[in-house]
């Protein structure tokens, strides 16, 4: 009975949180709300927006702008170590540490150099040649992050598979060996049962000679340890 209600309990917990599950979904549709709202470090879209912001906004309203401009670059930096330390798949890693990584580091390396001096000193044709360089960055970032979002949305599809598949490999043998843990359970009971029944027959027909005068019968008592 307890190894029943413990397999019972297994399977229940592991259908509760296995991929697809509604625990499962949920936590999906948890990530996916904060990345529906918060931009990634790794896109530069609110860089290259703070760097329109900058160009039009008043002495004044700048240094807030270039305070986050200053933190999204920060950013940047400590997710670009975070993933040049995983273990992320090859493919996925070269493209989120080079080829995500390589024109966000230019985009913000021209920005330094370049247009936030011209934007100091108001040099309108520096600016100029400036974002356009900023635009071009921000484009080559973009591409490779609509390859490295498909790249990724394809591994997590592998992942999902493979997961499945030893999910329902954990479920056959862990039931396999459960009910093989029962049938021999059941063996071994019905088996003593037998003897202890056979034993209480002899018993039982010793009894009934001794009853009848007779003094002839023997019980074996001999028990093994």
């Amino acid at each position: 009975g307890g190894i029943v209600i413990l397999a019972s309990w297994s399977y229940y917990s592991t259908q509760k949180i296995k991929i697809g599950s509604l625990l499962y979904s949920q936590i999906i549709e948890s990530n996916d709300v904060v990345a529906d709202i918060l931009p990634p470090p790794q896109y530069i879209v609110e860089a290259f927006l703070l760097a329109h912001q900058m160009r039009s906004a008043s002495p004044e309203q700048r240094a807030s702008l270039k305070k986050r401009f200053d933190e999204t670059y920060a950013e940047l930096q400590q997710g670009h170590e975070r993933w040049v330390k995983s273990d992320l798949q090859k493919d996925l890693k070269n493209a989120i540490t080079q080829k995500t990584y390589d024109p966000a580091a230019d985009f913000y390396k021209e920005a330094q150099q370049n247009f936030l001096p011209a934007l100091a000193s108001g040099n309108e044709e520096v600016l100029d040649r400036s974002m356009q360089k900023l635009a071009d960055y921000y484009q080559q970032n973009r591409e490779a992050v609509n390859e490295l979002v498909a790249a990724s949305v394809a591994h997590k599809s592998d992942l999902e598979s493979i997961t499945k598949a030893e999910h329902g490999n954990y479920l056959f043998w862990f039931f396999s060996v459960a009910i093989s843990v029962v049938l021999i359970s059941v063996f071994i009971a019905f088996n003593v049962i037998a003897e202890v029944r056979h034993r209480l027959q002899k018993v039982s027909k010793v009894v009934r000679q001794l009853a009848s005068g007779d003094l002839s019968g023997r019980v074996n008592l001999q028990v093994d340890d």
